[in-house]
Formats: structure tokens, sequence, C-alpha cells
């Protein structure tokens, strides 16, 4: 898999240099990489930290939070409405960065795509570290006690269906990616898309509630994921500066010379 991905990314590069269209699929290769690179984590971390912190974060909530995420758990009665919209918000954070990235794009702003494109991507590899050295499964209820203990109707139904399909690797709740990458679409978003400040808020807001409220997130997850989301903006930005490729290439030359 990872031969692959590296054909991939090496053939989008050679293509974006020739055509309009190898451009665009360069551009959007992440949407397309992420997803496998996530499924493709989920045996190495078992192999290499077979310890689960489950039991550590679980206690963390109790002492620091108290009741906080049973509320949360329970909160407005759990109506079948509330959970069929709750898993509709957590799906979007898919979305999220990809409709923001298409909108730069198709504005032309290159400058602020590129950005948002490495800091989002960023944002994904520190969540994938989080879940390497600390492999949490999370509150999450058994598949068959789901339609009974979560609820809700036919779109929660399918939207489960489809996360058992295509999320398989289980341990990936410290941090809260949904939280780190929401909050940095938000502070990204903010600034390069102005007219969009309140759909963003909303969204951001809603797809971070249904971390704990549908059982994939201890609070300390969430509260992990927002330092993060928020830490990350300012660290791509000075990474993505040591990471010019003219700069790059200054330092393979310098190493070449001095090897010589």
């Amino acid at each position: 898999v990872l031969i692959a991905l590296t054909v991939a990314i090496l053939g989008a590069s050679w293509w974006a240099t020739r055509s309009t269209l190898g451009d665009v699929v360069h551009s959007f290769l992440p949407a397309l990489l992420l997803p496998v690179l996530f499924n493709t984590i989920g045996p190495i971390i078992d192999c290499v930290s077979p310890r689960r912190w489950d039991p550590t974060f679980s206690a963390l909530d109790a002492s620091v939070f108290g009741t906080a995420a049973s509320h949360w758990h329970h909160a407005f009665g759990r109506p079948w409405w509330l959970t069929d919209f709750t898993y509709v918000m957590y799906v979007s954070y898919y979305a999220l960065p990809l409709v923001l990235g298409i909108i730069l794009y198709q504005k032309g702003k290159r400058r602020q795509f590129e950005e948002l494109v490495f800091t989002v991507v960023a944002c994904f590899y520190l969540t994938y570290v989080g879940y390497l050295f600390f492999p949490t499964v999370g509150p999450r209820v058994p598949t068959e006690a789901e339609t009974t203990l979560l609820g809700g109707g036919t779109i929660s139904q399918v939207v489960r269906a489809f996360l058992h399909f295509a999320e398989r690797t289980t341990t990936d709740a410290f941090p809260s990616g949904h939280t780190g990458v929401a909050l940095v679409c938000l502070f990204l978003g903010w600034r390069m898309l102005p007219s969009l400040r309140l759909p963003l808020v909303l969204v951001v807001a809603g797809i971070i509630f249904t971390t704990v409220y549908l059982h994939y997130h201890y609070v300390v997850d969430v509260v992990a994921g927002a330092v993060l989301g928020v830490l990350t903006p300012y660290c791509a930005r000075g990474l993505r500066q040591l990471l010019e490729p003219r700069l790059v290439r200054r330092w393979v030359t310098q190493l070449l010379s001095y090897q010589r």
C-alpha cells in the first residue's frame, strides 16, 4: 500500500506540470490518500503499540470532568432526529476541508489553497502520531447495541454502516482528529473566506459536539484535539517555510558539496 501511495504521489506530481487536469488531481490528491493512509496505520499500531490507553483516559475524564461526558451523551434527551443530525455532522468532517479547498481553488487563491492543504494534512499526520503513541479505542458502543443505545433513524443506520466500512482503524480516539481538523478549518477559513464565517462556526461546533455525543471520544480526547487544532496552523507555517522547495534544494546542494 505504501508503495502504491508513493507511486501515486510521484505520478500526480509529474502529471501536474503537463495539464490542467493533472494539476487538479495533484492538488486534491490528499483527499484520496489520507483515508487510505488512515486505514493502513491500524495494523501498524497493533504491532507497535499493543497497550490501550482507555483505562487511563476514562479515569482522567472522571477525575477532571466529572459527569460532563454523561450529560453530553444524553444531551436534550437524545431524540432520534438529533442523533440523525449529529451523524450527518460527524461525516461532514470529511467534506469540510475539501469544500474549503474547492472554493479557494476556484477563486484562484492558490497561495491560500496550498496553505490550507499543507496545514490540514499536517494536522492529520499529527493525529496519526497520537494514535501511534496513545492508541485508544474510546467509549465506543458495541456494534450490536448501537441502535438501542445511540438511537436515531434511517440516516443514523446508513452512516453507521458507512463508518464501519470506511473507518477500519479503531484506535483513533486520542487526540480527536474531528476536533483538531475542524478547528484548523475554522482558523484558516475565518481568515481566508470571511463571508463563510457564520456557517463555518456552526458546522465546526456541530462536528465537535458529535465527538462525545456519539460515543467516539472521551472529553480529554476533545481537549487534546482542540489544543492540536489551535497550535497546528502556527507550527505548520514555520514548517512550510523550512520545507520551501528552493530552500530544500539549497540544503541538498550544500550537503552533497560537503560530502564531496
